[in-house]
């Protein structure tokens, strides 16, 4: 790995790795700025992998109600993540 002027013995880390880096901070700051009902009902559904029946009953909460949450939810991190410049990733076979 490269190394620094005046900085004997540190390397840099790869381009790939510091963008990964910076890719994740941003995302992280992105969820952050979603209503705590956005960020609960993504980490139920997405990063949980439940269905939206059983999200719906660990929270507690309608299956519509559950539904809408995500879709508002996505749209509003599409937005966020746009807005510092992150695209979304686009799906094979998806719309």
């Amino acid at each position: 790995m490269p190394t620094l002027p005046g900085t004997a013995g540190t390397s840099l880390p790869p381009a790939s790795m510091t963008e990964d880096t910076l890719r994740k901070a941003v995302v992280t700051e992105a969820l952050r700025a979603l209503s705590p009902a956005h960020r609960e009902v993504l980490n139920e559904t997405i990063l949980r992998g439940r269905t939206v029946n059983d999200a719906s009953a660990a929270l507690g909460i309608p299956v519509g109600t559950v539904k809408s949450r995500v879709y508002h939810a996505l749209h509003a991190l599409r937005t966020a993540l746009a807005e510092r410049g992150i695209a979304p990733a686009t799906a094979t076979g998806c719309p």
